[in-house]
């Protein structure tokens, strides 16, 4: 059970939380592919590197408050 303070909640808070993790996500995808991936290479090959860090990225999201605060994770 979560239990938060009364009132209407900070949208703009959450929203702001919410860029900045996938500016982050995407800042580290960007990071990962000019390392691992040649210039000029073809399209797929890039959208398969870049899919699969970004889906595990988000995938796992809630991962870590399932193991350090003891939460389901939703």
């Amino acid at each position: 059970m979560y239990v938060k303070g009364g009132g209407m909640p900070n949208m703009g808070k959450t929203m702001g939380g919410w860029f900045l993790f996938n500016v982050v996500v995407a800042f580290f995808v960007a990071y990962l592919i000019s390392r691992t991936v040649p210039f000029g290479a073809q399209y797929l090959q890039v959208f398969r590197v870049a899919g699969t860090v970004a889906f595990m990225a988000y995938a796992t999201a809630n991962v870590p408050g399932s193991v350090w605060w003891a939460s389901p994770g939703e």
